[in-house]
């Protein structure tokens, strides 16, 4: 890929699949813009990883919580973190049981069907931040509350969806304060971003080079920003912003769609 189109791929890709949106259909997006097949395997192996560092990095308070609480749960002492753990689990299982696997990049999805499903997942999202209550954190998670996470969190596998957005809108319906809707959906997509990027690396049968370093270095940064803006945006703020993002970004898809067929 040329420099720039290397560039705002990994800022785009960096951003997307942290923010409630869909990294699919912004991908699909730039492809059609640049032309061409995207950034190559290893590239796109590099950009979740980077991805996935961040999110590590940006959440490290609780990922350090959870293995205080493992080793608590080890000399069989109750520890908050231990219960935290234990939802990590179950919440992040299904996706990656069900192959983690499809990756929504690597879906062929029409601009038609990618819109529809945009405006439909903003539109749940509108209604979740606005209907449901906003009592729950993450410690008040039970285990019945993780496995909808978790059943929540397949829905990802429609293209056009995104992790984040199905997780953090099935996190508002259950009651849990946007902060820790947030929070715990980042959490819960550690795991699947850094399988994604093993999974990447494996398949991609070509060394690391200049481009995949840069690639994954973008990445890693714009997710970090993402994070930060996003959590610190939902301390003051509903989740309507992304809402109408994704409503927006449905009707431009639609219009892209159809708008040849009827002229």
């Amino acid at each position: 890929m040329a420099f720039f189109e290397l560039v705002v791929t990994a800022l785009v890709q960096g951003a997307s699949v942290v923010l409630p949106v869909s990294a699919a259909t912004h991908a699909m997006i730039l492809r059609a813009v640049f032309g061409g097949p995207g950034p190559s395997p290893a590239a796109e192996a590099a950009m979740h990883l980077g991805s996935g560092l961040a999110l590590a990095v940006v959440l490290s308070q609780d990922i350090w919580r959870m293995t205080f609480g493992l080793f608590q749960a080890a000399r069989r002492r109750r520890d908050p973190g231990g219960r935290l753990a234990l939802n990590f689990l179950l919440a992040s299982a299904p996706l990656l049981a069900a192959g983690m696997a499809l990756d929504g990049s690597e879906i062929a999805a029409d601009p038609a069907s990618l819109g529809l499903v945009s405006i439909v997942f903003g539109v749940l999202l509108y209604l979740a931040d606005r209907l449901g209550m906003t009592i729950r954190r993450m410690e008040h998670m039970r285990v019945s509350g993780a496995l909808a996470m978790g059943a929540a969190q397949l829905l990802a596998l429609v293209p056009g969806a995104g992790r984040s957005s199905v997780t953090m809108t099935a996190a508002r319906f259950l009651g849990y304060e946007r902060v820790a809707a947030a929070r715990f959906s980042l959490l819960i997509a550690i795991p699947v971003t850094f399988a994604l990027a093993g999974r990447g690396a494996f398949g991609a049968h070509a060394p690391v080079d200049g481009e995949a370093l840069m690639a994954g270095g973008i990445a890693c940064i714009a997710s970090l920003a993402a994070a930060g803006a996003l959590l610190a945006a939902l301390k003051r703020e509903r989740f309507t912003p992304y809402a109408l993002y994704r409503v927006l970004l449905g009707a431009g898809l639609l219009a892209w769609a159809y708008m040849p067929a009827l002229g």
